[in-house]
């Protein structure tokens, strides 16, 4: 899987090591995040760790 430099920084970003905390934390970031790019990588992360 090829990351953009969006998501790179958004899993860097993330506290947490398990799989359930850094989804948790990517669902807030999609739901309340201000940017349309941002919003639009912390989905993309959510769609590929859901597979």
């Amino acid at each position: 899987m090829e990351l953009n430099e969006m998501e790179k920084r958004m899993l860097y970003q993330t506290e947490g090591s398990e799989r359930y905390a850094i989804l948790h934390e990517l669902t807030m970031a999609s739901r309340y995040a201000k940017n349309q790019d941002r919003r639009k990588a912390a989905d993309s992360l959510i769609k590929s760790w859901m597979v």
